[in-house]
């Protein structure tokens, strides 16, 4: 199969066999490893190893959706970013030595003898450990320094670095990345009269580099289609299918995207994506999603509390016994109304003879949009087949975010922020199943509103 039809291809459809057995991020790393493979099919060799050697040395992004990020500088190596901040440049790079031991390594690397750690007292009646000592502390040194390296050239656009106030800007020995930063830059001493904007040092560049960057709209003639993963040609897939990227041109370093990410339009607000109160609202996200997958029909009924608290075993963790009953609590009340309930059941969708109606729950897709890659999960996909094909889809996506059912400004609101979300989801649906446009249709379940928004 790797002969005939490629990695690519061939991880794809191990992909879909795994699929149901993993939870989303796992889902999110295979996902990228049928990237890698499709990218390998453009130099493979006959050896498989070669690939598995390609892939354990190969840096790809953490897959998530979170448009900011917040991880150690060991792992952004090989990674890239439109805007690097550095927030902790205060630690000391100073070598601590005096450890339980200290090697003596030969040229090679390798050692060739082990001194006990003994304080720096002592040392100085051994010559040889104290030589020993010095070139452990060098090594120290050079490593500390390549992190800084590492964390200094992630940036592509932007690079803000937080150093604190100078304690004795007369040492020259730089004892942190910061007074190393000052140095460099000759800001030894703090300056008396900082920027209006409060504590700048320097500035160098354009403020508004992210105006002037270039948007070049793909034309919808042009997009590349995405396929099965099978292969094209081939009819639709069965549940959990996945949506392959397409191969036209270099495939390698693209930029990665999901959906969600195009929430809001261009605008981000950092103060949402930093707060930590987000972080216990997106497990709760989460917990939901999973709730909401479970449900097929919602008239077939919803499952007992005991099979619900089962599902979200694993995300719950760490969360009180209270939390998780309040929560389950609100999700049964939304599953009660009337709205939801109906946009959930079979009874919405058409019933002729010779019309099937599926569901897809939390279905992956993978594609390429010139030079970007989409990726990420539909919540709901409705499929209306007739006579063996599908004539028509809708997309559901629920949304938890807390809004008064009153509030029809608000509703509005949200929905036009979520509407180039949908309409993407809907893009990749028509593109799979091959659909005219207006037959994806694509809705909005406000569960804490009790409120269902078509915005496709």
């Amino acid at each position: 199969e790797l002969l005939s039809d490629g990695y690519g291809p061939t991880l794809a459809k191990w992909v879909q066999a795994l699929g149901p057995k993993c939870d989303v991020g796992e889902v999110r790393r295979l996902l990228q490893l049928v990237e890698l493979g499709h990218r390998w099919d453009d130099r493979p060799s006959l050896r498989p190893s070669d690939f598995v050697r390609n892939v354990s040395n190969e840096s790809v992004e953490d897959p998530s959706s979170a448009l900011v990020k917040v991880m150690t500088v060991h792992r952004s190596k090989g990674l890239e970013f439109d805007v690097v901040v550095l927030p902790e440049l205060y630690a000391s790079m100073a070598p601590r030595g005096g450890g339980v031991v200290t090697p003596v390594r030969a040229p090679s690397g390798k050692v060739t003898q082990v001194y006990a750690g003994v304080s720096k007292k002592l040392r100085a009646f051994f010559p040889q450990m104290e030589q020993a000592n010095s070139a452990l502390q060098a090594a120290e040194f050079r490593d500390a320094l390549s992190v800084l390296y590492v964390a200094l050239s992630r940036a592509k656009y932007a690079l803000h670095l937080i150093v604190p106030p100078a304690t004795d800007p007369k040492k020259t020995q730089p004892k942190s990345s910061a007074q190393l930063i000052r140095g460099s830059l000759g800001l030894l001493e703090d300056p008396q009269d900082l920027d209006d904007d409060g504590g700048v040092l320097l500035k160098r560049g354009d403020p508004d580099w992210f105006e002037k960057l270039e948007s070049v709209p793909t034309p919808a003639s042009e997009e590349p289609a995405a396929d099965p993963v099978a292969g094209a040609g081939e009819p639709p897939q069965p549940s959990g299918a996945l949506l392959r990227t397409t191969r036209h041109g270099a495939g390698r370093n693209l930029a990665r995207r999901s959906p969600s990410s195009l929430e809001g339009g261009s605008h981000v607000d950092l103060a949402q994506a930093l707060s930590l109160e987000s972080s216990f609202a997106r497990r709760r996200g989460t917990i939901v999603h999973a709730w909401c997958e479970a449900i097929e029909w919602a008239n077939d009924g919803i499952p007992e509390n005991a099979t619900l608290r089962a599902l979200v075993a694993h995300a719950a963790i760490g969360m009180t016994g209270e939390q998780l009953s309040r929560i389950l609590s609100d999700f049964n009340a939304w599953m009660e109304n009337d709205s939801i309930r109906s946009v959930l059941s079979r009874f919405a969708y058409p019933s002729e003879s010779g019309t099937t109606v599926r569901v897809e729950n939390e279905l992956p897709f993978v594609r390429r949009i010139g030079d970007e890659i989409q990726e990420g999960f539909i919540d709901r996909l409705v499929l209306i087949e007739r006579e063996g094909k599908i004539v028509a889809a809708e997309v559901l996506d629920f949304k938890t975010d807390g809004i008064d059912s009153a509030d029809d400004a608000a509703l509005a609101a949200k929905a036009d922020y979520y509407r180039p979300q949908i309409e993407a989801y809907c893009d990749v649906v028509r593109g799979q199943y091959g659909l005219p446009e207006g037959a994806v249709t694509g809705k909005l379940i406000f569960l804490a509103a009790g409120a269902v928004t078509a915005v496709v």
